[in-house]
């Protein structure tokens, strides 16, 4: 598989896990959905043995740092008590989707 349809699938998963964010109150399925991202990006696409150029070296820094930021919204969503405050943190991580998708969208098309 080449590197960009690796960032394809790993997109196609982002936008996944947003789709369960938005359309689901089952914290389960979205911390099963999140949990698997960070694996698949270090197995797939750090893990492929390609060397990467310096612009997508630079977004793959960013993607393991919103991951990592990811799975910490995660652990607040999880925390969430108040309808209200689940919702706020189910936006956020829906916005730092957002990012990811913009990330992987730019490696594509460069």
């Amino acid at each position: 598989m080449m590197q960009k349809q690796r960032y394809e699938t790993f997109r196609d998963h982002l936008r996944a896990c947003q789709q369960i964010l938005q359309e689901s109150g089952d914290r389960d399925r979205v911390k099963e959905a999140i949990g698997s991202l960070h694996p698949f990006f270090q197995r797939e696409i750090l893990g492929s043995g390609e060397d990467p150029t310096h612009r997508e070296q630079s977004y793959q820094v960013e993607i393991s740092k919103q991951l990592r930021l990811l799975a910490v919204d995660l652990t607040f969503l999880q925390a969430a008590r108040q309808a209200g405050t689940v919702q706020q943190r189910q936006q956020q991580m829906i916005d730092r989707l957002e990012r990811l998708i913009s990330y992987c969208e730019a490696v594509i098309t460069t």
